[in-house]
């Protein structure tokens, strides 16, 4: 795991959603769970330096169902802001696909919303894949609508991420995401980063945000990883802008070669709008 921050916090000036919210919807749907891009996190079997195994019956014969599975049930918290609960169900075939459906609950400023979404992911060969992903919700705190599409591949023992993804919020408000992402695994560090440019409405809005990452692990044992994230957004008809910042520190424990559990701690300002603190936690297991 890469323990990147999509934080951000509460838009102040406009009523609709403005990038800030979005970024903030985002940095708790990390924790909450539902509404990810499509590339937003890789299954298990992709990836890198997986060790490869087969799985085998009593009998030594190749398993009848070469399909692995997996249930992950978590919750986020933030002070003052919105908290949120998920589920999420995976299941895959090693080189060959992955789906995943993810059902998650936010509640804030007097209102909630259930958020509804799922992704397919498919092998062109072993290392490289695409994804597109799609997402509703109940409104008004998720988008109403997200659709994403992404493509994975490594290029000199690098593996880059290249999306887009549309978030609709209803009423005309909407944000159209382009992003870029690099990853490099060692025998113990993960180390990565990403650029993101968003062109929305209302406002003319227009942003860019970078994430940094870095992880240390121990594979499917342990994982600890810190993650910074910055960026600028400015609403060019109003002449009015911020930068958002955040930093997260994510931990995760495997208890034995099934399950385990993922703890994220985040915490994002802006000199404009104020400070979030977040934190979430999920356990998972496989099968």
């Amino acid at each position: 795991m890469l323990c990147f921050v999509r934080h951000s916090s509460r838009g102040g000036r406009p009523r609709r959603p403005s990038l800030l919210r979005i970024f903030l919807v985002a940095f708790l749907l990390l924790i909450s769970g539902a509404l990810k891009p499509a590339a937003a996190e890789s299954t298990k079997d992709s990836e890198p330096d997986a060790p490869e195994a087969v799985q085998t019956n009593n009998a030594g014969a190749p398993d009848s169902d070469p399909r692995s599975y997996s249930l992950e049930l978590g919750g986020g918290y933030s002070h003052g802001y919105t908290n949120g609960g998920f589920a999420r169900f995976s299941f895959w075939e090693p080189g060959e696909y992955a789906v995943r459906f993810d059902f998650g609950v936010l509640s804030g400023f007097g209102e909630s919303t259930a958020a509804f979404g799922g992704t397919y992911m498919h092998h062109l060969n072993y290392d490289t894949t695409v994804s597109v992903g799609l997402a509703t919700s109940t409104g008004p705190l998720a988008p109403k609508f997200l659709g994403s599409v992404a493509f994975n591949r490594p290029f000199f023992d690098v593996g880059f991420s290249f999306g887009y993804a549309r978030y609709e919020w209803g009423g005309g408000a909407y944000s159209n995401d382009v992003w870029v992402g690099a990853e490099r695994w060692f025998s113990h560090w993960i180390v990565g980063g990403s650029v993101t440019h968003s062109r929305g409405q209302p406002g003319d809005i227009a942003g860019t945000r970078v994430g940094l990452g870095v992880t240390y692990y121990v594979w499917r044992k342990t994982y600890i990883g810190v993650g910074v994230d910055f960026g600028d957004e400015d609403y060019r008809d109003w002449l009015y802008g911020f930068n958002p910042r955040g930093v997260n520190l994510g931990f995760s424990r495997w208890f034995d070669d099934k399950q385990g559990v993922n703890v994220n701690l985040g915490h994002g300002w802006s000199s404009s709008v104020g400070r979030v603190t977040a934190i979430g936690a999920s356990w998972f297991k496989e099968w």
